[in-house]
């Protein structure tokens, strides 16, 4: 890491200067450097020179100056101090409307139940996300059929250790949230906006209410895109309670994989394998293939929990300001669990679909997929329509495709 950034030479390159020295990895070539980054790069470009084929690049295309520039980018990114700065800038000057606050809260009231509520606000949203029609649409020939139609019908089981014990108080903020400003409150205020939790004031959840509830604290982490987003990721902090164990532990997660089955990704062997036969066997040179790309926007998101099981994913943002969580969201381990159905459907209806000529892989939320340059964006649009019936329209991140092409990080 760089500590300090001296002033430009007189060529206008920078020198980054460093405290000690540093390693450098570039496939598995080791270099100890102990004079300037810039040095380092220098020796990073020579590897490269060597790799600059099997990158589909020329010699030249990597300069000194791209690397500077990738440097400064990484550190604005990644660099946790730099991170937290942005956040904390990016929601200056952010409020919750007080009309905002009370509406969710005037509704408990009339209902008298979180459970009620989270029921109402279900239903109300279901037209537009996953639900029983959809999934009867969709996915009523594949192998977890079942399972599915549960989560589109109930929401999904949070299931807890028989000794789990309530945090019916919220914990004291963290020294992260008090840093961030109004980072949370902001980032809620988006959740809330989206109908993916409900807002309350404390003194609008009755005591009876009140006890039912789960505190649990929040965490965040840098969100470095591409694009970067400065306000970074709110996350769920299920893995540490004052007291008992917590929501993540292992007898959950063993219940968790228990109601919703293991989780397995493709490899990069594996699809790699898959291209290679599905382009001799049809008779096609690699060259004559094109890959492509298709994300599932906030696919934890995508489904719900049951109503009864919010009681548990309280949270509070501001001092006397509660939310619940209705939707899944980074920070529960059984989240990926869960999606690996959504994942395992619906790349079964696409390998049934006479229409996908291809080959196509979904690794949680990214498809990838290859065929013949005649087929590959037939392919592709056909993925793409499956997202949007099973998840609504705008699912499908149309910001993180990548049309067929013959490279591209995927």
């Amino acid at each position: 890491g760089a500590d300090v950034l001296a002033p430009s030479d007189d060529k206008g390159m920078p020198s980054l200067v460093i405290a000690g020295s540093y390693v450098l990895h570039v496939n598995k070539v080791t270099a100890e450097v102990k004079e300037t980054l810039q040095v380092g790069l220098a020796r990073a470009l020579e590897h490269l020179s060597v790799y600059t084929v099997m990158f589909g690049m020329s010699a030249s295309s990597v300069e000194m100056k791209d690397l500077i520039e990738f440097f400064h980018s990484c550190e604005a990114q990644f660099v946790r101090g730099n991170a937290e700065k942005a956040a904390k800038v990016a929601s200056e000057g952010f409020a919750w409307g007080d009309d905002e606050l009370n509406r969710d809260g005037e509704d408990l009231q009339t209902l008298g139940s979180i459970g009620e509520l989270v029921r109402q606000r279900r239903s109300i949203s279901s037209v537009n996300r996953f639900n029983k029609e959809r999934c009867q649409t969709y996915f009523s020939g594949v192998s977890n059929f079942a399972v599915l139609m549960d989560l589109a019908e109930w929401g999904a089981r949070l299931p807890v250790a028989s000794d789990f014990v309530f945090q019916t108080t919220p914990e004291k903020p963290r020294a992260l949230q008090k840093k961030l400003g109004l980072n949370y409150s902001k980032q809620v205020k988006k959740l809330w906006d989206k109908g993916g939790v409900l807002v309350f004031k404390k003194e609008h959840v009755l005591p009876l209410e009140r006890v039912k509830l789960n505190f649990n604290p929040f965490h965040w982490t840098p969100k470095p895109g591409p694009p970067p987003d400065p306000m970074g990721r709110l996350l769920g902090d299920l893995s540490n309670k004052e007291e008992g164990p917590s929501i993540n532990c292992l007898e959950s997660k063993q219940m968790v994989e228990d109601i919703y089955g293991a989780m397995s990704y493709p490899t990069i062997e594996e699809i790699v394998t898959d291209w290679i036969y599905y382009s001799e066997s049809n008779g096609f040179l690699l060259s004559d293939c094109l890959m492509w790309k298709e994300d599932i926007r906030s696919a934890f998101g995508q489904f719900d929990f049951h109503p009864d099981e919010t009681y548990k994913l309280a949270f509070e943002f501001g001092v006397g300001l509660i939310m619940i969580m209705m939707i899944g969201f980074f920070g529960w381990t059984g989240a990926p669990l869960v999606f690996a159905n959504f994942s395992r459907a619906l790349i079964e209806v696409l390998r049934g679909d006479s229409r996908v000529v291809g080959v196509v892989h979904i690794f949680c939320d990214d498809f990838m997929g290859l065929a013949h340059r005649s087929a590959a964006r037939s392919d592709q649009l056909n993925s793409r329509a499956l997202v949007e019936g099973v998840f609504g329209d705008g699912t499908a991140a149309l910001e993180k495709a990548v049309d067929p092409c013959l490279k591209a990080d995927i």
